[in-house]
């Protein structure tokens, strides 16, 4: 059984192929971890979903599931009786709360230099200013403190050794899933669930991150400014963190992921990206050191190269800490899965 279950859970970590790796510019599969134990500790600003890692969920012109159950909440509590509102109410009371005049192009068009611009497209083009202005936020200010190690729960997954086993070319590393050093850093479940992320809406100007309402800036270049603040006002950044580095998009699910994440002050400094004496961290390469005896089993892809798979095999031999690794080769059976078989 490779697949994790509650009697016989499964942690590990594919690794492709690099071209910075110990063997010159020659892509190659990266031997550092069977050497110093070391494992990129990735910043949320070069993880692979670039579409919604680390971003907020958007809503234009329409409430988000945390406006509806905030609003549902507090007019609950503000009812004597305690009765639960209706739908109706709800969204009666969340369209008509906290709205304020719009100073549209309809309403105001001297403010506009006399540009043609309808509402809608002037709402959408103001609704895109302001979420770029959060995400950039939540990127940036993730990417300046964390490192995320992603973790897989089967070591047999076609898909895992297509998209992260750099289509069979690579190596998998399995860790005993209850070693001392992951039960102090424990890994954590990904939410694939729209709800746990967290959502900005925009509805006619009025915006709202998780169901709380974001005064308005007096200007564009105020508001960008204004909301990024709120965000951090409003939400502490525990809240911040768990709605932000433990989810993704539903387009993942397969992944079933597990993430470790680590303040980048107690990583490993491997690469800098500098301007002088300064470091930009956002950019620079950050590595995190699991121990040796955390190492249980290593798998070669179907397709790795015989320089790889030797490279690999004697790197692990030559370390006495790892004497205890076994080491399996995996192979496509014919009816269109994928086994394992030791390597003597």
């Amino acid at each position: 059984m490779n697949k994790s279950n509650d009697f016989n859970p499964v942690l590990c970590k594919y690794l492709g192929l690099t071209e910075c790796g110990e063997n010159g510019p020659n892509r190659t599969v990266r031997l550092a971890p069977f050497k110093d134990g070391t494992f990129r500790a990735t910043q949320p600003s070069a993880l692979n979903d670039v579409l919604s890692e680390t971003k907020c969920l958007a809503y234009f012109n329409e409430f988000s599931p945390a406006d509806l159950h905030v609003a549902e909440t507090q007019l609950q509590q503000d009812n004597l009786d305690g009765q639960k509102p209706s739908a109706e109410y709800v969204l009666r009371h969340l369209k008509h709360n906290y709205n304020s005049p719009r100073y549209t192009p309809d309403m105001f068009p001297g403010l506009f230099d006399g540009k043609k611009i309808s509402k809608s497209d002037f709402e959408e083009s103001e609704f895109f200013q302001a979420i770029t202005a959060i995400n950039s936020q939540l990127i940036n200010m993730v990417s300046l403190n964390y490192g995320v190690l992603s973790l897989a729960q089967d070591y047999l997954d076609p898909l895992m050794w297509c998209h992260y086993g750099a289509n069979g070319r690579g190596i998998c590393i399995e860790f005993f899933p209850n070693h001392p050093y992951l039960n102090q850093n424990k890994p954590q479940s990904v939410s694939y669930a729209p709800e746990d992320r967290l959502q900005f809406s925009y509805f006619e100007g009025t915006m709202r991150i998780n169901g709380v309402y974001i005064k308005r800036g007096t200007n564009a270049n105020d508001q960008i400014v204004e909301l990024g603040q709120e965000l951090t006002t409003y939400f502490s950044e525990q809240q911040i963190n768990q709605s932000i580095l433990y989810t993704k998009s539903e387009q993942w699910a397969y992944e079933n992921e597990k993430r470790i994440t680590y303040p980048l002050d107690k990583c490993k400094l491997t690469k800098r990206n500098c301007n002088g004496f300064f470091v930009d961290r956002a950019k620079a390469i950050y590595c995190t050191e699991i121990p040796f005896s955390a190492f249980k089993s290593v798998y070669l892809g179907y397709v790795i190269s015989s320089e790889d798979r030797k490279a690999v095999v004697n790197t692990i031999r030559e370390n006495r800490e790892l004497s205890h690794v076994s080491v399996f080769e995996i192979y496509p059976c014919p009816t269109g899965v994928l086994r394992t078989r030791i390597v003597d």
